[in-house]
Parts: C-alpha cells; structure tokens; sequence
C-alpha cells in the first residue's frame, strides 16, 4: 500500500512541466539518434578498413551530453576525433589533443 498525496497545480505550471519533458524527450532521441549514427560509422570504419594498416578506433561516451560519444582513430602516432572541440581547433590541449583523446591515451597507458 502506497501513500496517495493529491496536488493541485495551477494550469500554468503543468503545461511547463509537461513542455519542459517533451524537450528532454525530444533531445534525449535525438542523441541517441546521433549516437547510433555515430555506431554506424565506427561499423561501417572498421568494415571498409584495410587489414594491413595500423588504425585503431575507440568510441568515447562524452561526458557532458548524455548518449553522445565520438569517434576517437589512431593513425600510426596521429589521433582525430570526431567531437567539436577537435574539428574546429578549439579546447585542445598543447599536444592538440582533445579531452576525448586525452582519455584514449590514459587509458592506453593503464593497460
């Protein structure tokens, strides 16, 4: 048995509250759309990728954005990433390294 608290809300307030859910509904599906979209490509990356070339490609989860990732591709000694900050030269570090990369690289320095 459960405890019943009846509320009455003033009209205004539900059509906000009801609103301000179908926003984070509606941003939420459209990062998992970009996340999915993002899958595709690392598929279809590591599918169409010659055996004999020497590139690894990681998925990281972003952490600011919820069901966001990027696509974090080491060539030889060179990353890329598919976030924001690194396409557009912005929030890198000194190495030119996103924080996307910069997870990639701690992590393959702990294996």
């Amino acid at each position: 048995m459960g405890i019943q608290v009846n509320i009455s809300l003033p009209r205004e307030v539900l059509v906000t509250i009801r609103e301000t859910l179908k926003e984070e509904h509606n941003r939420l599906v459209s990062a998992m759309a970009e996340n999915d979209a993002n899958l595709e490509a690392l598929r279809n990356a590591i599918v169409n990728s010659e055996p004999n070339q020497d590139i690894q490609r990681t998925l990281v989860d972003s952490e600011s954005v919820y069901g966001k990732s990027y696509l974090v591709t080491l060539r030889g000694d060179d990353y890329s990433c598919s976030c924001p900050a690194f396409q557009f030269k912005t929030g890198l570090d000194m190495l030119g390294h996103c924080k996307h990369i910069e997870r990639v690289v701690r992590e393959r320095r702990f294996r």
